[in-house]
């Protein structure tokens, strides 16, 4: 089976797999990190708790290996951003760009897919930044975070991953009764 499209099936797969990891003693951190009903494959995570305090980079550049790569093609594709450390500071603003590049050193990165503005992000949200299909990208990506505001603060753990694979579950901080 290629990949699942029954959310039902995809979280029972992923109970078992978590469960028969733990009774094995597995160490998430080797391939990858668990996060929020997904499994993010480390080869494909930009930023990783990355603590913000000004506009930057992400902390790791992808290289899809070929001079030119359809990412939207096929299985669309997205880069899901979690909030790990709210958005913080005086009128703080957050911007997510997914730029692209044929060198890692990104001399002249052209941008891909952009997200609004945010001016709240509470820990624990998520920002979907779909890949639109069938726009050629050059060989290397990254994430552009821009910050704006006066000491604006945020952490962040963002990777490429299909659509059909990131959560839309609702989540909520611990302590809430929902009713």
């Amino acid at each position: 089976m290629k990949y699942l499209k029954n959310r039902t099936v995809q979280r029972l797969v992923l109970v078992a797999v978590v469960a028969a990891a733990a009774a094995l003693g597995y160490d998430w951190t080797a391939a990858g990190i668990l996060i929020v009903g997904a499994i993010l494959d480390s080869q494909n995570l930009y930023s990783d708790a990355q603590a913000l305090t000004a506009t930057a980079v992400s902390t790791n550049v992808i290289d899809h290996g070929a001079t030119e790569r359809r990412l939207g093609s096929g299985e669309p594709m997205g880069v899901l951003i979690t909030v790990d450390v709210a958005l913080a500071g005086t009128t703080p603003t957050f911007q997510v760009t997914l730029q692209s590049d044929s060198a890692d050193t990104f001399p002249s990165p052209a941008t891909v897919a952009q997200t609004e503005t945010f001016s709240t992000l509470a820990a624990g949200a998520q920002i979907v930044l779909p890949v639109p299909p069938r726009k050629a990208t050059e060989r290397f990506t990254r994430l552009n975070y821009t910050l704006g505001g006066t000491t604006p603060t945020i952490t962040v753990t963002a990777a490429l991953m299909p659509l059909s694979m990131i959560p839309t579950d609702a989540i909520y901080p611990d302590g809430f009764a929902i009713t």
